[in-house]
């Protein structure tokens, strides 16, 4: 990470790194994403998760936000997927932030339907306080530590006033619990939307008060999400989703290991 980098998440809490994927990476996604039936869903349900293990499935009422659908593990939906545990583009920001090792956890999908704007978004959750040692943030002997860290994918546009990723920046920092002032407070300062265009990542720390503004973009939103942990941590139970097997590079199989506190990174068969 250069040094305005790391001074822009230690100040905000998250941080948008442009053309993260290529515009051929887009199209494959987004092929593969057409391949799960995503948009015929979108019919039916005009904001759902999916793609994460069944132990996450949780909301079936539209009006709570986005719909729980299982779908299997997004690791199984091809190739296209697994590239991204350890996209180049984007790991040498993870063993930053990140320490004494990365881990990869889980991933899934969001998608709404194209203006399908209903008031209804993700409410705004987390933050510094209370704390949580599982979604923190702190800074310390100069170097940045983060519990939970999450890299959100853009396969469409999300242009400013149509909706979609928002936060409260420097909220990671917080000493104090997410006000209901705040939490009501839409699209108004201090909750702040991030417009980005397709292939844009945003890396952000769960410790971040962040959620979803509602949808009215012109095309569907399609996001993807890869959470990572410092490699002594775990957050989802069944984490990583997926069977670790030879569809994986060695790479990628050393970022899906379990839980470890030993200086060195162990080997993916070991």
């Amino acid at each position: 990470m250069k040094d305005h980098e790391k001074y822009l998440f230690d100040l905000n809490g998250y941080l948008v790194v442009r053309n993260a994927l290529t515009p051929d990476e887009v199209v494959q996604l987004n092929e593969a994403v057409d391949r799960r039936s995503v948009s015929e869903k979108l019919e039916s349900t005009p904001y759902f998760h999916t793609g994460f293990p069944d132990v996450m499935l949780g909301n079936s009422d539209p009006g709570n936000g986005p719909v729980d659908l299982a779908d299997g593990s997004l690791l199984d939906w091809g190739p296209e997927f697994r590239r991204l545990i350890d996209l180049p583009r984007i790991l040498p920001y993870l063993e930053e932030l990140l320490k004494p090792e990365v881990r990869f956890d889980h991933a899934y999908g969001v998608f709404s339907r194209a203006g399908a704007a209903s008031g209804v978004g993700m409410h705004l959750h987390h933050g510094g306080a209370p704390h949580d040692p599982s979604q923190s943030y702190s800074y310390r002997d100069g170097e940045i530590y983060n519990g939970l860290l999450a890299v959100s994918y853009a396969l469409t546009p999300a242009a400013a006033g149509g909706g979609g990723f928002c936060l409260v920046p420097g909220s990671h920092k917080s000493n104090f619990p997410l006000p209901q002032e705040v939490r009501e407070a839409g699209s108004s300062w201090p909750v702040q939307h991030v417009p980005l265009e397709a292939g844009d990542a945003v890396i952000f720390s769960e410790a971040t008060t962040h959620g979803t503004l509602p949808w009215s973009g012109t095309t569907e939103r399609r996001v993807l999400l890869y959470k990572y942990c410092p490699s002594f941590m775990q957050w989802e139970r069944s984490s990583p989703g997926a069977a670790v097997d030879a569809r994986f590079t060695p790479e990628q199989r050393s970022l899906m290991i379990s839980p470890f506190a030993s200086a060195g990174r162990r080997s993916a068969k070991g």
